[in-house]
């Protein structure tokens, strides 16, 4: 497993971090569209890296990835990141997407 690290941009700009470990770039890539989906209400794009190295950027638009698309141990992880985004201080802990989804996962 490695460490990655997604930013949520708005206007360019960095609004929000978080770190997640994956298996590879793909499921890494996968995760970061499934916790951008969560909170795509309150960001325009993002960028995920893995230490100094851009693995993946794009503008948007973006294929959603919804966590049925994840196996369980991904789902486990963006729904850990998912909480962990809804009680920060970062603006997207107020993301109603992301609320939304939290709610019906419960």
């Amino acid at each position: 497993m490695s460490t990655y690290r997604m930013y949520f941009l708005v206007s360019g700009r960095i609004t929000a971090a978080e770190d997640f470990e994956g298996d590879n770039d793909i499921d890494a890539i996968r995760m970061a569209r499934a916790l951008y989906d969560a909170c795509s209400d309150t960001c325009e794009s993002f960028e995920l890296w893995q230490a100094t190295r851009l693995v993946h950027t794009r503008p948007p638009p973006y294929r959603g990835v919804s966590l049925g698309d994840l196996n369980e141990n991904h789902q486990s992880i963006v729904i850990e990141k998912e909480e962990t985004i809804r009680t920060s201080h970062w603006a997207l802990a107020h993301s109603r997407r992301l609320l939304r989804r939290l709610a019906s996962i419960k």
